[in-house]
């Protein structure tokens, strides 16, 4: 399920709800991944986004191989996905493996963590490598946000405002290819 306030809808492509945007050869791709109750982080990152003229894509499913083909077929730079879990502390993981790291991803990692850290403290935030399907299917720099258990209304709205302005702060900086 695509989401996005300027799309065309269209029900019929594999089974799952889908939106056409209008896309721009030069503007940065972005694509949020929302997993279980995040949709509100989300949108609130995609405004933020949307305000330095990134075209973003939300994707609501509950399969992270639909995430990785929407973020590939998309063309984004960069995929986002979001998740809560019944832990007190806020987890970000970037692709990693025994012989390979991504280090695009650790540095937006470590950038979203950085920015969490001052809104969320005292709460823990990690940063950590991972195989997760998403990060291992997904053919840009990918990160998944761990939100831990955060208030519905008031936390996604700072959450969002936060993860939004820290990509959008990434996403100037001028970064290498992955190798």
């Amino acid at each position: 399920f695509f989401q996005a306030e300027d799309g065309i809808r269209d029900y019929k492509v594999t089974g799952v709800q889908t939106c056409a945007l209008p896309i721009s050869e030069t503007r940065t791709h972005v694509v949020i991944g929302c997993f279980g109750e995040t949709q509100h982080i989300a949108r609130i990152a995609t405004r933020r986004l949307r305000e330095t003229h990134a075209d973003v894509v939300i994707t609501d499913s509950i399969d992270a191989h639909q995430h990785s083909m929407t973020a590939n077929s998309f063309d984004a730079r960069v995929y986002v996905g979001l998740t809560t879990s019944s832990s007190d502390s806020v987890a970000v993981s970037y692709f990693e493996t025994d012989r390979f790291v991504s280090e695009l991803g650790r540095s937006l990692a470590g950038s979203l963590a950085t920015a969490l850290g001052g809104s969320l403290a005292p709460r823990e935030i990690t940063v950590s490598g991972s195989r997760e399907t998403v990060l291992r299917e997904t053919r840009m720099t990918a990160v998944v946000v761990d939100v831990g258990t955060l208030d519905p209304h008031e936390g996604s709205v700072v959450v969002g405002t936060q993860i939004g302005s820290a990509l959008a702060k990434w996403l100037e900086t001028p970064t290498p290819p992955e190798s």
